[in-house]
């Protein structure tokens, strides 16, 4: 699990306004995606073979939560700004604490065929 922090990224601020860069090292985004969940609301309890993601926490709390090798769970609370990167074989998913909105930058197409073939869904 890596978090990245807005204050750990570059960031440029002026009067007219802020400037983040949000990926520096190079990745290749194949799709964007905007999601928006509820309270309480679950998205991913997978792990991809191929894909690779990171989350922006646009608005609102999410716990992203992984699956241990050992069956315990971790679980960070996200922050407005947090940056989440998911790499291939990490068993994760997203429980929202509260209405939230999160961009995921996805290094694979999300196609449904391509998709579904890409995801093992394991529930914890």
């Amino acid at each position: 699990m890596k978090i990245i922090k807005r204050s750990e990224r570059h960031t440029f601020t002026d009067e007219r306004g802020l400037l983040d860069v949000l990926l520096e090292d190079g990745a290749t985004i194949k799709n964007v995606l905007y999601m928006t969940g509820e309270k309480d609301a679950i998205r991913g309890s997978h792990v991809h073979a191929k894909d690779t993601h990171y989350c922006l926490l646009v608005s609102g709390s999410v716990d992203y939560c992984i699956l241990n090798e050992d069956k315990s769970v971790t679980a960070v609370t996200l922050e407005e700004g947090d940056i989440v990167f998911t790499p291939v074989g990490e068993i994760h998913k997203f429980v929202f604490r509260q209405p939230s909105i999160m961009l995921a930058l996805c290094t694979e197409s999300r196609a449904q065929n391509d998709y579904e073939e890409d995801i093992t869904r394991i529930q914890f």
